[in-house]
């Protein structure tokens, strides 16, 4: 019995803890916001200095072209994340 309300205890007690952790360490929606807009300015600049050179390699363009396209998308994303919590732009 003894060795049962052991193992009940500290799983109660892990499951406490786990649940604070996971709670605390949550990211807020600002922190996302922020993690997004500096991986679009990574982005535009990947994008910009490879515009200023002359690839002719179709599959890097093809890449580039994704990646162009991905970078517009999170930027809508971004300025409606921003329109919901702001209420402005």
């Amino acid at each position: 019995m003894e060795i049962f309300l052991s193992a009940l205890l500290g799983d109660l007690a892990s499951r406490s803890i786990n649940l604070l952790i996971s709670t605390r360490s949550r990211p807020t929606a600002l922190d996302v916001g922020d993690s997004l807009q500096s991986a679009i300015l990574r982005a535009q600049v990947i994008v910009d200095e490879a515009t200023g050179r002359h690839i002719t390699n179709q599959a890097m363009l093809q890449q580039l072209d994704m990646l162009r396209d991905a970078m517009h998308q999170a930027c809508y994303v971004l300025d409606t994340f921003g329109i919901r919590i702001f209420g402005t732009k």
